[in-house]
C-alpha cells in the first residue's frame, strides 16, 4: 500500500531533527502513486501527517498524483470529498483519480510509486 512510503518519509523527517527545519529529501517536489492498492482513511491520514511536517519545514510538494482502482465508487467519492481539500492546501497540484488510465505510463508500472526532485 501507499502507507509505508509516507510513514517512512514522515518518520525520517521527524527523526532528522524534530525541532529543526532540516528534512530528508528536501528537494522532493513530485510524488506519483500509480496502481497502488485501494487506499483508505489511514492512508490519507498518514499522507497528510507527512505533508504537514514537510510544509512547516519549507519543503512543500509541487505535485501529488494518485491513480488507483476502487471497487466501490461511493468509497472513492467519500475519500475524495474528505481529503482532497486538505491535500490541496499542502500540495501545489493534487490529482486523485479512480482510473489507472488517467496516470501517465511514463511514471512507472502499476503497483509502484515514483518520486522526483
Amino acid at each position: 500500500t501507499m502507507t509505508p512510503f509516507w510513514s517512512a518519509l514522515r518518520q525520517a523527517s521527524e527523526a532528522v531533527a524534530p525541532t529543526s527545519d532540516r528534512l530528508p529529501c528536501p528537494a522532493l517536489r513530485s510524488v506519483v502513486h500509480y496502481g497502488a492498492p485501494e487506499v483508505d482513511e489511514k492512508s490519507f491520514e498518514t499522507i497528510l501527517e507527512c505533508l504537514r511536517v514537510r510544509t512547516v519545514r519549507g519543503s512543500r510538494l509541487d505535485e501529488l498524483n494518485i491513480a488507483v482502482y476502487h471497487r466501490e465508487e461511493k468509497h472513492y467519492e467519500a475519500l475524495r470529498a474528505k481529503y482532497l481539500p486538505s491535500l490541496s492546501v499542502l500540495v501545489g497540484q493534487v490529482t486523485y483519480v479512480d482510473d489507472l488510465e488517467a496516470c501517465p505510463s511514463v511514471y512507472s508500472t502499476p503497483g509502484s510509486s515514483s518520486v522526483s526532485e
